[in-house]
């Protein structure tokens, strides 16, 4: 009777985790933030967001992701969305309408700067950071050799442990 647990060695407690579950976004969640995006930028500025080269390819982003090659294929597929964006240089200051089309993020970025609040802006700021680590996660994955450690950070941004346990849940 004088066995208990924390007061005697006799008895332990043994506590077993719940296996973290790792829970699967709707299979359009990312098309529909997508259409957010581009349906506020075009009220807000009156223009296009997205030059639609393909409706294909963004249409893939939806397939399944087994393997290291079909998650490289639908991060490049990402990339590829993300230089779609089309930031006019008339949404820009002009000390910004200098920075090159092809960085569409920064472009983004200026735009946004000029009118959002600081609070407003850091909030965009975090979530253009998102999109950059996707780019640097599949950059990791496409050039090999040299430094490593942006293609770390980018997957840890993401908050997927590298190597995922599964392409798929990397993905998801």
């Amino acid at each position: 009777n004088q066995c208990f647990v924390g007061g005697t060695t006799c008895c332990e407690r043994v506590v077993e985790p719940e296996p973290f579950a790792v829970s699967a976004m709707p299979p359009l969640a990312l098309h529909e933030a997508l259409d957010f995006v581009a349906m506020t930028w075009r009220a807000v500025f009156g223009k296009p967001l997205l030059r639609m080269r393909s409706v294909a390819q963004t249409g893939g982003l939806l397939l399944k992701v087994n393997t290291r090659a079909d998650l490289e294929s639908r991060l490049s597929a990402l990339a590829d969305l993300f230089k779609s964006f089309d930031i006019p240089d008339e949404l820009l200051s002009p000390e910004d309408r200098a920075i090159d089309k092809a960085r569409t993020l920064d472009r983004l970025l200026a735009a946004l700067l000029k009118r959002l609040d600081e609070v407003e802006y850091q909030r965009a700021k975090q979530a253009v950071d998102g999109l950059r680590a996707t780019n640097q996660a599949r950059n990791a994955f496409q050039h090999t050799g040299g430094d490593t450690r942006p293609g770390l950070r980018a997957w840890n941004r993401l908050a997927v442990a590298y190597p995922p346990s599964s392409w798929s849940d990397a993905w998801t």
